[in-house]
């Protein structure tokens, strides 16, 4: 069973939206869920007169907002601040406290490269593709594919991960191809040859495949990672509401077919959209 946290202040009607990460939050223990979880890539900047105003007006601590900002005056560390609301808030323990401390110092000496990689992972992670996408691109722009070529490659192979999930994947398999030829890791080609099996004809993917030298083994990979998860699908929901779908059809049942059939569109659509809002 989870922890239960006693409400700290009242529930806001307006809620804070963090700005490196479009995460809106409502009361002040999301707030320090949100620093829990997130340290890794927060900067020193987080605290700041809005977030003080909104914890003051919104959820109703004055006194805390107060506090807040007489500690940061005191130490603009961004650990000290973290450290000072959970506490007040009796949100973490003593030793997830010091472990969300620690992570805050180490992102402090991160380079600004990695930070931005960080933030447009989560963003990959959490399913915003499009916030995701733009800031990899932001990164690119930053990195020096000489002095960057490992980050380099992770950005390129992350950004076919992006075109892949909107099933442009010959535009995918360019960027795994990119990310393959900086730095020769097999999960790029591996992807690149599943993004072409998706995107040409059988024919046409065993002739791409026989012009890499090196394919033999990543596709053999490949082969049996498409046999395990075709295994896996057959036992899913999805699959077998497809399969009923289909025998609905066979048996003629044509009203029962299209209202089932228009049911499964909506859900592709509203997924597909989701994964592409900010």
């Amino acid at each position: 069973m989870g922890k239960v946290y006693a409400c700290v202040g009242r529930y806001a009607s307006t809620p804070y939206t963090i700005k490196k990460s479009c995460i809106h939050v409502y009361c002040v223990e999301e707030l320090c869920y949100y620093i829990r979880n997130n340290a890794y890539f927060m900067d020193d900047d987080f605290f700041d007169n809005d977030l003080y105003l909104w914890l003051e007006e919104e959820c109703n601590l004055p006194t805390l907002a107060k506090n807040l900002r007489a500690k940061a005056r005191i130490d603009k560390r961004i650990e000290c601040t973290a450290r000072f609301l959970l506490e007040s808030v009796h949100y973490c323990s003593e030793e997830e406290i010091v472990e969300t401390e620690t992570l805050l110092q180490t992102n402090r000496n991160m380079s600004g490269k990695k930070k931005l990689k960080l933030r447009a992972d989560y963003f990959l992670s959490a399913g915003k593709t499009a916030l995701a996408m733009q800031t990899y691109e932001d990164l690119l722009v930053r990195l020096d594919v000489t002095k960057d070529a490992r980050l380099v490659a992770a950005v390129y192979h992350n950004l076919g991960v992006i075109y892949a999930k909107m099933f442009l994947f010959s535009e995918a398999a360019d960027y795994f191809e990119k990310a393959y030829d900086l730095d020769g890791d097999k999960k790029h080609q591996i992807c690149l040859l599943a993004a072409k099996r998706m995107s040409l004809s059988d024919d046409g993917y065993l002739k791409a495949v026989s012009k890499m030298e090196d394919a033999f083994e990543s596709s053999n990979i490949l082969e049996g990672m498409l046999e395990e998860g075709l295994s896996d699908m057959k036992q899913s929901d999805e699959y077998l509401r497809l399969k009923g779908m289909s025998q609905l059809g066979e048996q003629g049942d044509q009203e029962e077919y299209t209202r089932s059939l228009n049911q499964q569109l909506t859900y592709f659509k509203d997924n597909y959209r989701g994964q592409l809002e900010h």
